[in-house]
Parts: structure tokens; sequence; C-alpha cells
């Protein structure tokens, strides 16, 4: 399955909505989202998340 992931902080995080990231991490600040911003999301699979509480929160999820 694949999953929007982004990169922050040297770390893969998995995106939430349009303003953060599951462990809740703020990626996107501005009122209108950007083509930039959107080029920043990429589609993989769930085995690249390198944050623990993003991959935490995700198998939380799933029970």
């Amino acid at each position: 399955m694949l999953y929007p992931l982004i990169e922050q902080k040297k770390k893969i995080h998995i995106v939430k909505d349009i303003n953060s990231c599951a462990c809740g991490l703020k990626y996107h600040t501005d009122l209108v989202i950007k083509r930039k911003t959107l080029k920043q999301i990429k589609f993989v699979e769930i085995g690249k998340v390198t944050c623990k509480k993003c991959a935490s929160k995700l198998l939380n999820y799933d029970e």
C-alpha cells in the first residue's frame, strides 16, 4: 500500500492532512497551498518512514 510521505528535519513523515504530519509536525503553514509544497509529497511504501512517532500512529489507526 502506498502512503503520502514528506521529508522534513532529515526524517520521512506520513502526511496526515494539508498542514501537518501524523506526529504533529507542521510542514505547510501558508493559507494557500503552493505547487512547491505539493511537489515535496511523494507516494511510497510504508517501510520508508523514518519518524518513529508517525509509524506508531499509523499502526494505532490500523488496530
